[in-house]
């Protein structure tokens, strides 16, 4: 005859026990992998009074204008009522909310969503369709030159070598060195910011 009490008392200790050993395996790893978190580039955004003068700096103001005050600058774009930095906290410089210093340099990229090469404009516009429930901005409007320069600038020091190889999400790049011309990219020579 089976004695259920003695089955039960030997199945807890059976499960205990593969539990801590779960425990101890993933304790492991975790600490496995923080090690390897030390070799993460870390996140510096730059000093706002590097922003040049001129038509380039009025464009990066501009961007960051558009980017942390998205219904008064973009207000016919969006469709809800959310600011870019409503994910993307600080302007896009706090790490682990979506910064998007070294995006730059991360662009173009394919995307299994859309099953596409994007550049960041793609990008941008992903998250004014799906994010803000809105509609995408056009490629040769102020608002999508200011943003694309101001994460140009957030960018310009973030070392992108190797980049273009990489199949992983931001979040895991890896960074080398990167040299960058002091007058910005040549597509933002126009810049001009638009009257509000």
């Amino acid at each position: 005859m089976i004695n259920h009490s003695v089955v039960a008392y030997r199945l807890v200790w059976v499960l205990a026990a593969g539990g801590i050993a779960l425990f101890g395996t993933n304790l492991g790893w975790t600490q496995d992998h923080e090690a390897g978190a030390g070799k993460v580039v870390p996140l510096r955004a730059p000093d706002e009074r590097t922003i040049p003068n001129g038509p380039l700096g009025a464009a990066i103001r501009y961007g960051k204008e558009v980017l942390t005050e998205t219904r008064t600058y973009a207000k016919g774009y969006i469709g809800n009522g959310l600011n870019c930095s409503s994910c993307h906290l600080a302007a896009g410089r706090k790490a682990y909310a979506s910064p998007w210093i070294g995006v730059w340099g991360a662009f173009p990229e394919y995307r299994s969503r859309n099953g596409k090469v994007n550049a960041l404009q793609d990008r941008v516009n992903d998250c004014f369709e799906r994010s803000m429930n809105g509609k995408p901005l056009p490629y040769d409007s102020d608002e999508m030159r200011g943003i694309l320069a101001y994460i140009w600038w957030l960018s310009k020091d973030v070392p992108t070598k190797g980049v273009r190889d990489r199949t992983v999400s931001i979040s895991s790049r890896h960074f080398g060195a990167r040299d960058h011309s002091t007058s910005g990219p040549a597509w933002l020579g126009w810049a001009t910011r638009r009257a509000s």
